[in-house]
């Protein structure tokens, strides 16, 4: 089948268009777990305009349903969106700084109203996902600053894990290469920031 010139024109300029669109192949949801897990991947994927824009419809959602663990990770992944993607000339990772704070204050309002059951099989993964908020927002301080920060930061991640390993103690969490567990992991940040004597 031959194409004209005017049909490859067009076919070249509604790609374009489609490509340049920041929601192209983004599915249309109501879930705002399925909202997150979109953003994440495109996060991932290094999309953070459709991203963002699901993170907002999400925290929304979870703000009138007052869900205090589930604003918890949407601001956890706001955190990583801006960590990722600083809005600007943001350096300093004052925006990721914010949204990890949030994050954090969400989880904590959470685990103070909510105790373990058996039957909530997202309850570990709260304090591993407060514990990876905690590890980014010690990440996020220039421990040249804000050393204090960091390490109060650090500290948090290494208590939220160990309380979700106890939860579940056959989680696997992915450190990178050469460190035995995720202890010994945030362990080498607090010596890079310089918070062990």
């Amino acid at each position: 089948m031959r194409f004209s010139k005017r049909r490859l024109i067009v076919v070249f300029l509604l790609f374009i268009l489609l490509d340049g669109c920041a929601a192209y192949l983004v599915p249309e949801t109501k879930d705002p777990k399925d909202k997150l897990s979109w953003a994440r991947s495109l996060i991932n994927t290094g999309r953070p305009l459709p991203a963002e824009k699901l993170i907002n419809e999400s925290i929304e959602i979870y703000s009138r349903e007052n869900n205090m663990a589930m604003l918890g990770e949407a601001y956890w992944l706001y955190g990583m969106l801006e960590y990722g993607f600083p809005k600007g000339n943001d350096k300093t990772k004052k925006t990721a700084i914010e949204y990890y704070e949030k994050a954090l204050k969400y989880f904590n309002e959470y685990f103070t109203k909510v105790s373990y059951n058996n039957d909530d099989r997202y309850y570990a993964n709260h304090y591993f996902d407060a514990s990876s908020s905690a590890m980014y927002l010690g990440d996020s301080y220039d421990p040249e600053i804000d050393r204090d920060k960091a390490c109060k930061s650090y500290d948090l991640s290494i208590k939220y894990n160990k309380i979700g390993m106890e939860i579940k103690p056959n989680a696997k969490i992915n450190v990178p290469k050469g460190f035995p567990n995720f202890k010994e992991f945030i362990i080498s940040k607090q010596v890079k920031a310089k918070c062990l004597n």
